[in-house]
C-alpha cells in the first residue's frame, strides 16, 4: 500500500533562455510506509515552503527534476516525487 499528499508551491526559476519564469506547481509525494495522511501533509508542505520563491536561491535548484530530487533528499521515507505544471499540463516524476 502506498500513500500520498499533494501541495502547491509557487516558484520562479531562470528558464535555459535566461529569462526568469515563474510557475504554479503542485507536488504529489509517496510513501509506502504507513503514515498520517495529515502529518506527511504537514511535512510535505514545510519542504514546500523551503523551495517557495527563486529556486536558484532557496535550494539551488534549476529544474523540476531537481525540485523532485529536492523533496526526495528532505523526506527520506518518501518514494516518489510527481512534480506538476498543470498550465502547461507537463509532469517529471522522481523515484528512489
Amino acid at each position: 500500500m502506498q500513500w500520498a499528499s499533494t501541495v502547491a508551491v509557487e516558484i520562479a526559476h531562470l528558464g535555459t533562455d535566461g529569462v526568469l519564469h515563474g510557475h504554479s506547481l503542485t507536488i504529489e509525494a509517496w510513501t509506502d510506509r504507513r503514515t498520517c495522511l495529515d502529518a506527511w501533509k504537514a511535512r510535505l508542505s514545510s519542504v514546500a515552503d523551503e523551495m517557495a520563491g527563486h529556486l536558484e536561491r532557496t535550494i539551488g535548484a534549476r529544474t523540476f527534476e531537481d525540485v523532485g530530487a529536492f523533496v526526495l533528499a528532505s523526506l527520506p521515507e518518501c518514494t516518489r516525487v510527481i512534480v506538476r505544471l498543470p498550465t502547461r499540463g507537463h509532469l517529471v516524476e522522481v523515484t528512489r
